[in-house]
């Protein structure tokens, strides 16, 4: 097992341009939030299948990084590729991506996308929110992204919107 855990998830919703803040902070544990429509991908076969995930299934030990996609293009953008496949060098990743922010009539492209990849990479962790519901639940800012780093537990660093390199340089030494 490895020692560092490292969950990306993009997190962005739907709503209008007043954001507000997360409801929880560094030092703080990442509160109870359920996937019940969607969830964890896994391969079976020739399909992707969704079990239901949620924020308790996050282990307590090692790191976890949490970077939520939208999916949507513009909210994409905040948190770079290369970033995120860097990271998948050093640790575990896990995806979350919020299909409910997806843009009108592009919901089954984002689905599809999400199930292609798995197929390419059956060991890549992916959750999807059809719903929004961990976003909603989690509070976190409407339209943007988040960055989360969990440390043995608890909330070690949480930025929300665009991810830049100072930002991403301070994930990498949290991650050591």
């Amino acid at each position: 097992m490895k020692t560092k855990l490292i969950a990306i998830a993009t997190i962005a919703a739907l709503s209008s341009s007043i954001g507000h803040a997360a409801t929880f902070g560094v030092g703080d544990s990442i509160p109870m939030a359920t996937v019940e429509d969607g969830g964890l991908a896994s391969v079976s076969g020739d399909s992707v299948e969704y079990s239901k995930w949620s924020t308790s299934d996050i282990k307590s030990n090692g790191t976890l990084v949490i970077v939520a996609k939208a999916g949507r293009a513009g909210v994409v953008d905040l948190v770079r590729d290369d970033f995120t496949a860097e990271l998948g060098k050093k640790t575990d990743l896990l995806t979350i991506v919020n299909k409910d922010d997806s843009a009108f009539g592009t919901g089954m492209f984002v689905e599809g996308a999400i199930e292609e990849g798995m197929l390419k990479n059956p060991s890549s962790m992916v959750v999807l929110d059809r719903e929004g519901d961990l976003f909603s639940e989690l509070e976190l800012q409407e339209e943007s992204a988040a960055l989360i780093v969990v440390k043995d537990g608890k909330v070690a660093y949480l930025k929300e919107g665009l991810i830049d390199a100072a930002e991403e340089s301070k994930v990498f030494d949290l991650i050591k």
